[in-house]
């Protein structure tokens, strides 16, 4: 299944998004932890620890609004495919009663 995962395009779905937030993420904390053990005026160290924390932010929700996006488009299509799933066996449950019929076997089906 990871395979055919990989072969449908998901490779660039939410959990490339994801991946990529943390990684974005984890090199901010990076950043952050290096200008505090750097030597520095405190009130820069603040200044750019500020600018940090709201790149961070915006960085978080635009990866938490990718995911939800991604998750939105998931679920449409896993609706479309319940209800794909759903006709196709109502069609080959109709194709087999009618065949019954045909052959005279009037045993229903069940539904």
């Amino acid at each position: 299944m990871h395979r055919d995962m990989r072969m449908n395009g998901a490779g660039s779905g939410p959990m490339m998004t994801t991946t990529a937030t943390g990684f974005m993420l984890g090199a901010l904390v990076g950043a952050g932890v290096a200008l505090l053990l750097a030597p520095a005026p405190g009130e820069q160290t603040r200044r750019e620890l500020r600018s940090m924390v709201g790149r961070a932010g915006t960085a978080a929700r635009d990866g938490l609004g990718s995911a939800r996006d991604g998750l939105g488009r998931a679920k449409d299509k896993l609706g479309r495919l319940t209800r794909d799933a759903g006709s196709a066996l109502g069609a080959g449950r109709d194709a087999m009663r009618d065949r019954g019929s045909e052959d005279g076997l009037d045993t229903p089906l069940e539904s």
